[in-house]
């Protein structure tokens, strides 16, 4: 049931993808927590391209760290969504964060994930779940405490 992911790499700096057990490790838990049996798509991009996506869906003309699509309308399709994600920026959010690189990108793709399942943070209330959902993850992948500040 976990094996339900595929990952793309549109990116040459493959020294800032983590393994693939990485991504394992993180959706193993998100999924079974949700009993998601859906395909998920990682896609792993450059900064240009990430910026040109953003601009195009987002009407937003900066780069970003991920960008999710969720494709959970459709039920007869076995794609639960796409996480796009750039490395690059991730790490740059990272440094700026003061926050280890591979606890920042967890961060993000847990983000994403739950994206995909139709949380979101326009609202302050929706913003309470969403992050409670992350730190909740996060603990149970790390065993440490999320702390964004």
């Amino acid at each position: 049931m976990i094996n339900n992911f595929n990952i793309i790499y549109l990116n040459k700096n493959f020294k800032l993808i983590p393994k693939k057990y990485f991504f394992y490790k993180i959706l193993k838990e998100i999924c079974l927590f949700f009993s998601i049996k859906r395909i998920i798509c990682i896609i792993i991009l450059d900064s240009k391209k990430m910026i040109s996506l953003n601009k195009k869906y987002n009407y937003r003309n900066y780069i970003t760290d991920t960008l999710s699509f969720s494709y959970s309308w459709n039920i007869k399709n076995n794609l639960l969504g796409d996480i796009i994600l750039c490395p690059i920026e991730i790490y740059k959010k990272s440094k700026l964060k003061k926050i280890k690189y591979l606890f920042y990108f967890s961060y993000i793709l847990i983000h994403s994930l739950l994206h995909l399942l139709n949380f979101n943070h326009k609202k302050y209330n929706d913003y309470k779940i969403m992050l409670m959902y992350e730190k909740f993850f996060f603990y149970i992948i790390w065993k440490k405490k999320l702390n964004l500040n």
